[in-house]
């Protein structure tokens, strides 16, 4: 996808600088990358010194195969892709295929690799982003086309976009927030769940209620955030403070 003609890199930061929630930072960072021509990108929130690929990481993502984000969305699936926190340790951008020359990878890690490789995912680059107070975050980027992974100014702008939508979310995770939202003990624990990744009928099985009750739950927590799906009542949850990273 080639890079839109009236891109402007200073407009994207400037919307980011001035977002006043975290969703906003979300879209004007995914429009920034668009912009560039990117044809995918992700993003991996996590906890306070905790793997990208944990079990409470928070993933957004655009233009991957549907099939392979339900798959990756599995803790027991994502813990095994190597690539993050390769890049992760190594401290600076990294062609996903670099990263995989890095290390001899484990029987699970080339089975991963393999399912990336057979969607065609593998042209990408990532790139580790540092927060303050320890929060940092994995993100990447890709193309249909390979011959773009070689170009340096979209890997800048990128970056640029990416860092400063990294510090601005980390911002508004520290500042105190006045809670608009009252969730009851049970609905903290369905959400926290959902922030985990967890689909309804496991969720269920945790808490030992049907899967049933477990949809009341999600229903009256997308009511109270008022939203209408999973990313955007845990994004909505961290806004108002009812889930800390």
């Amino acid at each position: 996808m080639p890079k839109s003609a009236d891109f402007n890199l200073e407009e994207h930061l400037f919307r980011i600088r001035s977002a006043d929630r975290i969703q906003a930072i979300l879209e004007y960072a995914k429009a920034g990358y668009m912009g560039l021509g990117i044809d995918r990108a992700s993003y991996h929130l996590a906890g306070k010194l905790r793997s990208p690929t944990s079990a409470t990481v928070q993933l957004l993502s655009y233009g991957f195969p549907k099939s392979f984000v339900e798959k990756y969305h599995d803790p027991e699936f994502r813990k095994h892709d190597p690539i993050p926190d390769i890049i992760m340790t190594h401290g600076q951008p990294m062609q996903h295929r670099e990263a995989l020359s890095v290390r001899r990878l484990t029987q699970a890690e080339q089975a991963f690799v393999a399912e990336a490789k057979a969607v065609d995912i593998m042209n990408g680059i990532g790139v580790p982003l540092f927060g303050r107070n320890l929060r940092n975050a994995y993100t990447s980027f890709g193309f249909n086309d390979p011959a773009f992974i070689e170009d340096e100014q979209i890997l800048v702008d990128f970056m640029a976009i990416a860092s400063l939508a990294h510090l601005q979310i980390c911002n508004f995770l520290e500042k105190p927030i006045e809670n608009k939202v009252t969730l009851s003990t049970r609905e903290s624990e369905v959400i926290g769940h959902i922030a985990r990744g967890y689909s309804g009928p496991f969720i269920a099985k945790i808490i030992k209620v049907s899967e049933a009750t477990v949809n009341t739950y999600i229903r009256r927590i997308f009511a109270k955030l008022e939203v209408s799906d999973k990313v955007s009542a845990v994004i909505r949850s961290l806004e108002y403070g009812l889930l800390r990273y």
